[in-house]
């Protein structure tokens, strides 16, 4: 016994299919119930005016009978629709319907009957899994009328359904006579529900299934919580329990989805209970927390608090993004604050490292450690040792203060901004970069310090440095010497004053398979001119920053002088400023790079 069911309001196209004679069918309307109408049309407008009162827009049900050939009578669709009105309990309700025979030349009988769905208190029929209780009306009917077994899509959910409502008899004549019981029970890919998310979405429900299976099973809750972080999934807490958010902010059960995932390698997945008592007093973002986050990143289009999101976690974002200056991904991810503190974030060691002035980054650090098991290390500010040994560049060096902190934090380091020069520690060498000269705290110092300052010289003074000191400062070991040597040739810097011995030349060629430029004379101040004394070589760098000194002062001069006339003119103003603001800073760093007697000495021009 096949059937079918649509629901609607009734209208005239309903009417017209029911009457159709088409390909050779006759039409027979049987007795209506509660009906005062003789034709379907009429019956149907009262059927719908009945329904008024009712609060739903789709009170007509409509429903199709289909027997099984050789037993299409009267009887068998009487039966059928009298078990299917006490299933939904539709034996009041007023009832219309036809009788179709002999469609396309074939001698068969099919019925289609209409139901109000209102009832006289104004409340609706019930049709909850309408589909499945149709099935067990027809595995019921074929059972009382001897009908062979219809095609029913979920025998398992009616073999159940029977059994619970205490019919064994018909239950086991269906265990006898319904193969699809003895199948192996099919497993659905993806629920409709799934199906709907990923046709929103966009993200297809497998590949987050992927991802969940190389984060389960796991040793513990936080490591479980840091694979999915590193999958781009968040764990939080909804409504009901723990879930998993996706990228696309989607919230989904995490027993749940654990349970499809094992449910599909044959494995028992963990109940709901179970994994709260996994979780444990972990401290979980609420749902509603994480997308409020999410929300207002979207609106400010701040990359820097999705950068951070995906480090602390949406949850304190917006505690902390405004007093964040900025931040550096890795691992180890570095945040360095707007107080001018550093924080690390080392997720592989569970470690977290603050160092600079104490504030911000410390408070970040325990708002971390209340979400992630980390260790927190404090680092001290590092003091200068006195006196220090100094390199010094002979040629003007390029960038202002905050350029060369960038230029420390994209080499890897968490330099400090100090009232007198940026103050970085590589390698446990204390460093303190002034500018035109770099103070050397720590010897030996380190090979990672000692390759960092080749390239600074590289960058920022030309290609040449001079190793220098106040007097008593303490002089460098030859190996020191000739490591700051090595890696200067590296990056193509001269080392001034400095001939390395034939050894290391030998050497340098043997791994290089050339030798180094200008190492057979001596070596040259900016890596240009012929060989000169040092004393002379000093004097004409001196004399280069004087004349460059008196070009930006006489640059600022001309600002200023010109600045009446362009009072109103707020865009040159403001431009002005901004070059006003280099050139001082230029200044600045020029004067500093001169010693006491350099500084006053007149410029003589040709």
């Amino acid at each position: 016994m096949l059937s079918g069911e649509t629901r609607g309001r009734g209208g005239l196209a309903l009417a017209r299919h029911l009457c159709s004679t088409a390909d050779g069918q006759s039409v027979e309307v049987f007795a209506a119930r509660f009906l005062a109408g003789q034709t379907i049309h009429e019956q149907l407008r009262e059927m719908a005016a009945g329904a008024a009162r009712g609060r739903t827009d789709r009170p007509i049900l409509h429903i199709h009978v289909d027997p099984p050939p050789g037993h299409d009578t009267l009887e068998i669709i009487g039966r059928w629709l009298e078990l299917f009105e006490i299933e939904f309990g539709l034996q009041s309700q007023p009832r219309a319907g036809v009788l179709h025979h002999g469609k396309g030349g074939a001698d068969r009988l099919h019925s289609h009957v209409l139901y109000a769905l209102v009832r006289p208190d104004g409340r609706t029929v019930d049709l909850r899994n309408s589909y499945r209780r149709r099935e067990k009306v027809s595995v019921v009917a074929a059972f009382e009328l001897g009908l062979p077994m219809p095609p029913v899509p979920r025998p398992r959910a009616i073999h159940g359904q029977l059994l619970r409502e205490g019919r064994s008899e018909i239950a086991a004549w269906m265990v006898e006579h319904c193969h699809g019981l003895h199948d192996a029970a099919r497993v659905a890919s993806s629920t409709p529900m799934d199906r709907h998310i990923a046709e929103r979405t966009g993200q297809d429900q497998s590949i987050l299934l992927a991802a969940i299976s190389e984060c389960w099973p796991s040793s513990g809750p936080f490591v479980f919580r840091k694979r999915l972080a590193e999958a781009g999934l968040l764990l939080a807490v909804g409504t009901r329990g723990p879930v998993i958010i996706d990228a696309t902010g989607t919230a989904h059960p995490l027993a749940r989805t654990l349970r499809k995932l094992c449910r599909a390698d044959g494995s028992p997945g963990p109940r709901s209970a179970e994994m709260r008592a996994f979780l444990g007093d972990m401290s979980l973002p609420s749902l509603e927390t994480i997308r409020k986050a999410r929300s207002t990143m979207a609106q400010k289009k701040n990359p820097k608090a999705r950068i951070m999101a995906g480090i602390t976690g949406e949850e304190i974002v917006a505690q902390f993004s405004d007093r964040t200056r900025f931040v550096k991904k890795g691992p180890p991810h570095r945040l360095y604050m707007k107080d001018c503190g550093w924080l690390t974030v080392d997720p592989a060691a569970s470690r977290l490292i603050v160092s600079g002035p104490s504030g911000d980054a410390d408070e970040l650090a325990r708002r971390l450690v209340e979400i992630e098991p980390f260790a927190i290390e404090r680092r001290q500010p590092r003091q200068r040792s006195s006196p220090p040994a100094v390199f010094r560049a002979l040629r003007p060096s390029k960038g202002s203060y905050a350029q060369r902190f960038d230029w420390w934090v994209e080499h890897g380091q968490n330099p400090e901004l100090r009232h007198d020069g940026v103050a970085v520690e590589i390698g446990g060498t204390f460093l303190l970069d002034r500018g035109n000269e770099i103070d050397v705290h720590d010897l030996p110092p380190s090979a990672e310090a000692l390759d960092l300052i080749a390239q600074y010289a590289a960058e920022h003074w030309g290609g040449g440095l001079v190793l220098d000191g106040p007097p008593g400062s303490k002089d460098w070991s030859e190996s020191d010497k000739a490591r700051l040597w090595w890696a200067c040739r590296k990056h193509g810097v001269v080392f001034h004053g400095y001939n390395p011995p034939a050894a290391l030349l030998r050497r340098w060629e043997a791994e290089n398979g050339e030798p180094p430029a200008g190492a057979v004379t001596a070596l040259r101040p900016g890596g240009g001119g012929s060989g000169k004394p040092k004393d002379e070589d000093t004097n004409s760098g001196a004399a280069r920053i004087r004349d460059r000194l008196a070009e930006v002062e006489k640059e600022i001069d001309a600002i200023k002088a010109a600045w009446k006339s362009h009072s109103r003119d707020f865009e040159w103003i403001e431009r002005m400023r901004a070059r006003l603001d280099q050139l001082n800073d230029e200044r600045q760093d020029l004067k500093a790079s001169l010693s006491p007697l350099d500084r006053y000495q007149p410029t003589i021009s040709p």
